[in-house]
């Protein structure tokens, strides 16, 4: 990415490829949302925060089976074998531990 200043506006420049992965992951996301339950949704969202089992179901106040549960189904439902490939197709949203 690049970026400079051009008559006095702030011009940045991302690489097509970055552009279209982005956009890419952005569409993965939202048919997942149309897949996904309410309640999965908001699992998967904190997976790609990069939390672990137990601070998802301490979070949300549900025992730490029940968050497996839920992440076994999201892994059916978009078709990945794990949370590695869940994040590489539709993004990573969190710190790295």
């Amino acid at each position: 990415m690049q970026s400079k200043i051009e008559d006095g506006d702030l011009v940045v420049r991302i690489p097509l490829a970055e552009c279209i992965e982005a956009a890419r992951k952005d569409l993965e996301r939202k048919k997942a949302t149309a897949l996904l339950s309410a309640r999965e949704m908001q699992i998967f969202e904190m997976m790609r925060k990069n939390l672990v089992h137990k601070e998802i179901a301490a979070a949300l106040g549900v025992a730490t089976k029940t968050v497996k549960t839920h992440a076994t189904e999201i892994f059916r439902k978009l078709q990945c074998e794990s949370r590695a490939e869940l994040l590489y197709k539709f993004g990573f949203d969190g710190e790295a531990r």
